[in-house]
């Protein structure tokens, strides 16, 4: 493990820059294409999800030459960080460093996830997404790009990588880790998160309050 790893503090899913670059925003680039991407509206009903307490969704998607059974698998959704102006993934990860400066006016806010198979049978690969709602009532899409690296960040350190921000499969009693990042203005702050799976077998919707003190400011709020 890279001494950059090794120095990640539990809740935060990479090292962020301070700074922006000094170089203008590419509108042509993911992240701007991220930002105004149409994202699809989850089907399923919501589940009632609270910040730092596991929850239930119901998964028959199975894994690869095993018969599909449906399983109960529990969600983890952990406090956030927002506030961030960028971040940096050393090239041990990806093979290539990944950089990338938030959009001019924006900051980027990070949920981490823990997903666990509490069950005796295994379940395949999960792949999560959201809309976040912030305390104005706008609403964001996930920012793909930087959700599939800082996802991928967290999914290089569970017993199988997918290369990306999808989690491995898991066998009974397996957890993993990984994350979803939005790009949302200065001074905005979370209030609910609506989050779902997409993956494989039944996908669930979870809509999630954000309380103020579920919430670590990197840089403070506006800023």
């Amino acid at each position: 493990m890279s001494p950059i790893k090794r120095a990640l503090a539990p809740s935060i899913a990479v090292v962020f820059v301070v700074a922006l670059a000094a170089c203008g925003f590419d509108s042509k680039s993911p992240v701007a294409e991220s930002l105004t991407a149409t994202t699809p509206s989850p089907s399923a009903s919501p589940i009632a999800g609270v910040v730092g307490q596991p929850f239930v969704f119901h998964s028959s998607g199975g894994v690869s030459g095993v018969p599909a059974t449906p399983t109960d698998v529990s969600l983890t959704i952990k406090p956030f960080a927002c506030g961030y102006k960028g971040y940096t993934i050393p090239a041990d990860v990806y093979g290539e460093v990944k950089k990338w400066d938030a959009p001019p006016g924006m900051r980027y806010c990070e949920a981490d996830i823990t997903v666990k198979n509490p069950s005796r049978h295994p379940v395949g690969e999960f792949r999560f997404h959201g809309i976040l709602t912030t305390t104005d009532g706008a609403t964001y899409n996930n920012d793909d790009q930087a959700t599939n690296d800082v996802g991928g960040l967290l999914t290089s350190n569970n017993a199988e990588w997918t290369g990306d921000f999808t989690t491995p499969d898991l066998n009974p009693g397996q957890t993993a880790r990984t994350a979803i990042v939005w790009a949302i203005p200065k001074g905005a702050a979370p209030a609910k998160l609506e989050i779902w799976e997409e993956s494989t077998g039944e996908g669930f919707t979870s809509s999630v309050i954000v309380q103020p003190s579920q919430i670590k400011w990197i840089h403070p709020q506006g800023q």
